[in-house]
């Protein structure tokens, strides 16, 4: 289960991390929009979060090499979708902090989630 769930991850976090470096503008009006509604939005990004960190979690218990990143990396999106479920003003406090202006910094989340992706395809061709 853990190549499955390293596969799934290599290409959503590369594909999404592409995406926040050519798109970040777009990426930063997708936050505003969600922030927009209120609560509700900030609860819909918690769930997007702790869903997937939950299944990274669930069935990718390996903490050697650069898989590590990978299942620390599901840990900390748990403990966010915790943090967000439980305190719903902290992720509005998060989501304030983009906007379009300010966009470029995206990118750089973008280059954070082709690392993660690439630890992930590094444990599936090695």
């Amino acid at each position: 289960m853990e190549r499955s769930v390293e596969l799934f991850a290599f290409i959503t976090f590369v594909v999404s991390g592409i995406s926040h470096i050519l798109h970040h503008r777009e990426w930063a009006e997708f936050v505003v929009y969600i922030r927009d509604r209120g609560h509700a939005g900030v609860l819909f990004n918690g769930f997007i979060v702790l869903t997937f960190g939950a299944f990274i979690v669930s069935f990718h218990p390996v903490w050697n090499g650069p898989a590590a990143v990978l299942t620390a990396v599901g840990y900390l999106m748990v403990f966010k979708g915790i943090m967000v479920f439980t305190s719903p003003e902290l992720g509005m406090k998060s989501m304030r902090m983009v906007n379009p202006e300010k966009s470029y910094a995206l990118a750089l989340v973008g280059v954070f989630k082709i690392i993660i992706g690439g630890c992930a395809g590094w444990e599936l061709w090695n």
